[in-house]
């Protein structure tokens, strides 16, 4: 037990401590290139000093249909839905590092991103 009376955390855990969309940008100019949409979290540990972990999230759009029967006859016909599902990217490797702040984490998950794309487009 800790002095206050609480337990000490034993195991990892990371508070998330801030949330940020990045402006959509396209890779390449055309109209058969979609824009790529980015969202970030930057968790900061509650075991070791400075220490970040950035989750990134890139924004896929889906067209959703309802799956339960539809007869014309009875009901109007349901319209499709466009939709966007954040999916958690993997591609943009080693997003966890040691930052003095969640600001300067924030810098360098950007840099790691424009390093990524930048190695893609040559």
């Amino acid at each position: 037990m800790t002095p206050e009376g609480e337990m000490p955390l034993l195991l990892p855990a990371w508070e998330v401590v801030r949330i940020v969309e990045l402006e959509p940008f396209r890779l390449t100019d055309g109209e058969d290139h979609e824009d790529i949409h980015y969202r970030v979290e930057i968790l900061r540990s509650l075991v070791e000093a400075a220490s970040f972990r950035v989750r990134l999230y890139r924004g896929e759009f889906f067209r959703l249909t309802p799956t339960f029967p539809q007869d014309p006859e009875l009901f109007e016909p349901l319209h499709r839905s466009d939709e966007v599902m954040w999916i958690e990217d993997t591609d943009v490797e080693d997003l966890e590092f040691f930052a003095a702040t969640g600001d300067d984490a924030l810098g360098e998950c950007l840099r790691r991103i424009a390093r990524y794309w930048a190695n893609r487009i040559m």
